[in-house]
């Protein structure tokens, strides 16, 4: 019966063991691709729900010393014709700047030309300054 119980709770311990190691796996440190994936989707999730001002602060402090939210705005047309955007590729060339490819869906204004929706790949700059990565659009 000792026995029994021993091996009981040698087989819990074990299991409790690899509960705590497999969340610890999960716990690792995110690549510089996945840090700055996350933060695109993120600002394109802002601007596809039309918060163009709160997809202004993932853009780089050097961005906002020369430019406004209202210009920044007016590099976009309507947030209602995307219907999704999804990161395809992040490229680092350095510890502080990526290139970032992401795949557009648009709503076709005219469908009579063909499908309902359209894909289209852009390429985004992405800078880390300070300890955070920022889209840097062009000037």
């Amino acid at each position: 019966m000792r026995a029994a119980k021993a091996a009981s709770r040698l087989a819990l311990a074990g299991a409790g063991v690899a509960i705590l190691l497999s969340g610890c796996a999960s716990l690792s440190p995110k690549t510089t691709e996945e840090v700055v994936a996350q933060r695109a989707n993120e600002r394109w999730n802002l601007m596809r729900a039309d918060k163009f001002e709160s997809s202004y602060e993932f853009t780089a402090p050097s961005y906002k010393a020369v430019k406004d939210a209202k210009s920044y705005r007016s590099l976009y047309g309507s947030a209602s014709a995307w219907t999704d955007a999804k990161v395809a590729k992040v490229e680092c060339s350095s510890d502080a700047a990526c290139n970032v490819v992401m795949e557009i869906t648009v709503r076709n204004v005219s469908p009579m030309r063909g499908a309902p929706t359209l894909t289209t790949a852009i390429d985004e700059s992405w800078v880390k300054e300070g300890n955070r990565w920022y889209f840097l659009p062009r000037l």
